[in-house]
């Protein structure tokens, strides 16, 4: 499949990253969000998210939403974005005000749009599946309308500190409904959902 001329993607990199704390703070004891971190690798995940983005969107489409407290991680990390596809938030209002503010200016630019979201925390280990998943989700949506698609990982392990899809039904790769979202559950909670899904 091939990207959707009108497809925008929306990387949001301006939480502060605290649940990494522990892994993400210098020697010097300064923090750094885990979307500026590299986990051992040539680029941070900011980078690699924008990197992602290019499996759907044109690099003039691909847009992100940072924290100006974060300005000199995220200056570098953007240089290739055009400079009006950077919304800047005064402070951390969370990820439903960032996504607010990059549709409403995405809406003024090119209504009628679909539009990906892409968190810049997540570390892929198979980049090329994400990237098929994801044109597949933009050309249901570019096919369907108004619908919202939301991808998902296998775990591979019980995780209490993620949050769980509960799909309405278990079709394979196709997509289906969502019955409920399980946020951060118990460990013995998120290894039933696991069970339940395979």
């Amino acid at each position: 499949m091939r990207r959707v001329t009108n497809t925008w993607a929306v990387v949001l990199a301006g939480g502060d990253g605290s649940r990494l704390r522990e892994i993400t703070t210098t020697a010097a004891g300064e923090v750094i969000p885990k979307q500026f971190c590299s986990l051992q690798r040539q680029t941070c995940l900011l980078e690699d998210a924008i990197e992602r983005a290019h499996a759907v969107a044109l690099p003039q489409h691909i847009c992100s939403v940072v924290a100006e407290q974060h300005r000199r991680w995220w200056t570098s990390a953007l240089e290739a974005l055009p400079a009006q596809n950077i919304s800047v938030q005064p402070n951390n209002r969370g990820t439903a005000h960032g996504i607010l503010l990059a549709l409403l200016r995405i809406e003024r630019r090119a209504a009628n749009s679909v539009v990906v979201l892409l968190p810049a925390d997540h570390y892929l280990s198979d980049e090329a599946t994400m990237a098929r998943s994801l044109r597949t989700a933009a050309n249901l949506a570019a096919a369907n309308g108004t619908l919202v698609y939301l991808l998902g990982a296998e775990p591979e392990h019980p995780d209490h500190e993620l949050g769980y899809i509960v799909p309405n039904e278990q079709r394979g790769d196709a997509a289906t409904g969502v019955l409920r979202f399980a946020e951060k559950p118990n460990p013995e909670k998120a290894r039933e959902l696991i069970q339940r899904a395979s």
